[in-house]
């Protein structure tokens, strides 16, 4: 236990020495200002529980109910960034009716598997919009779930067993979210504003992800109902609908 030998920190307004609302002990470093204590000793900092602050750019403090570190960039207080914890797992494993669904309580990025009948939804503004293929087959892609909006159907009239793999990366506020659902008219595009890995849902096909170099290139053939991942940089990546009528969407995100 350091016997403290607290002492002024000084600085300097116009010209002229003035003591600061703040002491430092000599001997451990810890830093004393108003009634909050720092104590910083060789390679790390204490930083006393607070509630939030007033915002400044700049400002750092740790928040004793959240257990978190937050810095205000600015425009926002975020989250002091941890290390990425990723979990890949077989999340579920069962038999599903025919036409039965499976609606996954939790967030992340899926993949679907089983021997017949295997279709991949996510929920627009009233209905249920197919992610990948509308043809059994196998191999479907990976979509995006957020907990509420994504379902695994049976198409199928007879009971399958399936396998639905799940991928977690647990970094700092992981956004798993349903981004926007919107309906395109015949032509038209949209181009999703913000960064991140995408999965697509359709009503109909002609329906797919396009991505921009010297011209905007196909990412999917033309028998996709919606297709699933595709990675966005807020300008490059866009939804076109290739049909001459209006289709309703619906854009996953994970970022």
């Amino acid at each position: 236990m350091c016997e403290h030998e607290f002492i002024r920190v000084l600085g300097v307004s116009d010209g002229k020495l003035i003591p600061l609302p703040l002491k430092v002990c000599k001997k451990c470093g810890m830093m004393v200002a108003g009634n909050q204590t720092i104590t910083i000793t060789g390679s790390y900092i204490d930083l006393p529980g607070v509630s939030q602050p007033t915002a400044s750019e700049g400002r750092m403090y740790y928040n004793s109910t959240s257990k978190k570190v937050y810095y205000y960039n600015g425009s926002e207080w975020k989250e002091v960034p941890k290390e990425a914890n990723p979990s890949f797992s077989r999340y579920w494993y069962g038999d599903l009716e025919g036409e039965a669904t499976y609606t996954p309580s939790v967030s992340g990025v899926f993949f679907f598997a089983g021997a017949s009948g295997r279709e991949e939804y996510v929920y627009g503004t009233s209905n249920w919009l197919l992610a990948g293929s509308k043809v059994v087959s196998y191999g479907l892609q990976n979509v995006i779930g957020d907990g509420s909006h994504t379902r695994f159907k049976n198409g199928s009239s007879y009971t399958h067993h399936y396998i639905l793999m799940r991928a977690l990366v647990q970094h700092t506020s992981p956004n798993y979210s349903r981004y926007t659902y919107t309906s395109l008219g015949g032509g038209s595009s949209y181009t999703p504003s913000d960064s991140g890995i995408f999965s697509l849902a359709a009503e109909r096909t002609y329906l797919g992800w396009y991505a921009q170099g010297n011209s905007w290139e196909p990412c999917s053939d033309s028998g996709d109902w919606g297709t699933s991942s595709a990675i966005g940089d807020g300008s490059h990546l866009k939804v076109k609908n290739d049909g001459s009528s209006g289709y309703d969407i619906v854009i996953m995100r994970w970022s």
